[in-house]
């Protein structure tokens, strides 16, 4: 069972959550920092130093990655947990 970030937009992917040092040197175009960190079952991580990093699809695309199967559990189950 899949739980879905629910600060996610249309066309991205959770890439992971990580630090802002992290974040400084993560090389994608399209990364977005969201607000809150949670974990695999989307449980709030007390971590204040943590954040979701999102990117776009396209870009898994160009990069040689094939985001297919995580935007069909994003475009089938929207508001929630899936059993893909």
């Amino acid at each position: 069972m899949y739980w879905l970030h629910p600060e996610i937009r249309n066309g991205e992917v959770f890439f992971k959550n990580m630090t802002e040092q992290q974040f400084e040197l993560l090389a994608w175009h399209s990364k977005r920092r969201g607000v809150t960190a949670y974990d695999g079952n989307g449980d709030f991580l007390d971590r204040n130093d943590w954040f979701p990093v999102f990117v776009k699809a396209r870009e898994l695309v160009d990069r040689g990655f094939d985001p297919s199967p995580v935007i069909r559990l994003i475009e089938g189950n929207r508001f929630g947990r899936s059993n893909y």
